[in-house]
């Protein structure tokens, strides 16, 4: 093992290339080793704007390969000088003790990172534009937040918090960590959700404009109307919120699903 010390790499890329060099460009690859390959890691990633794919492998290393998309850089003049295609963008990776951060600077076009992790990763990934979410077959506690596209976490380990405003949730577990509450939301899209068949948890369900189908016997609860109100000088609010609650196996953790615009499926693996 190597002695502890911080990993630290930032790769600029500033590259100024036509348009059809921009196409042709093979994606970057950073090999990112660790404090201790014999414990788990962490792996936190975020974009402005691009997708973020993490898949589980059996290494020792992190992989980060990052790819701009290829855009329609037209040529264009103004004041008689030719416009440079802007392709440039910068990329930051760090490692301490097993975890590594990795994060991208603002970039004109969408950036997409492909990241493989040893399988005991517990993953944190968020982005706000122009990409999904993906991980499969990493194990840990897993927290994935997007704004404009969907979220996809295939068989997982552990547990998982996935949240998004405009994009489908769909989310397969090998195996669950136990006694953790879970949360898996969006506003526009389905929420679409394999667990095992041994499942013990409650629910909250909240499907604004759709329905919710389950492979599961749930035992459901009594409607309940819960009323919190908030007061204090001159300010006064008051929320009122009525969701169908139920259990699964006797009940357990808390697992919450909700969407708005789309519809819940509760699968049973294997079923």
């Amino acid at each position: 093992m190597r002695s502890h010390k911080t990993f630290f790499h930032t790769l600029a890329l500033a590259i100024l290339a036509t348009a059809a060099q921009a196409q042709s460009a093979d994606p970057e690859s950073i090999a990112v080793p660790l404090t201790d390959p014999s414990q788990p890691a962490m792996l936190r990633a975020s974009l402005v704007n691009g997708s973020l794919a993490v898949e589980g492998y059996d290494g020792s290393e992190i992989l980060v390969m990052v790819s701009e998309r290829a855009g329609d850089e037209e040529k264009e003049r103004r004041d008689g000088m030719m416009r440079i295609p802007n392709t440039g963008f910068g990329l930051t990776i760090s490692e301490n003790a097993n975890k590594v951060t990795v994060s991208a600077d603002w970039s004109r076009r969408p950036i997409d990172l492909v990241m493989r992790v040893p399988r005991r990763t517990s993953v944190r990934l968020s982005s706000t534009t122009n990409g999904e979410l993906r991980i499969q077959g990493v194990t840990g506690e897993h927290e994935l937040s997007n704004t404009n596209g969907a979220i996809y976490a295939l068989e997982v380990s552990g547990s998982v918090v996935a949240s998004t405003t405009n994009g489908r949730v769909e989310v397969s577990f090998v195996d669950m960590q136990a006694d953790k509450p879970m949360s898996f939301t969006t506003w526009n899209g389905d929420v679409d959700v394999t667990l095992p068949a041994g499942l013990r948890a409650d629910l909250k369900l909240e499907s604004g404009q759709g329905n919710v189908y389950s492979d599961f016997d749930v035992e459901l609860k009594p409607m309940a109307t819960r009323v919190q109100r908030e007061g204090g000088a001159g300010a006064f609010r008051v929320r009122v919120e009525r969701a169908v609650e139920g259990a699964i196996g006797g009940g357990g953790p808390q697992f919450h699903f909700k969407t708005f615009n789309g519809s819940i499926y509760l699968r049973r693996a294997g079923g």
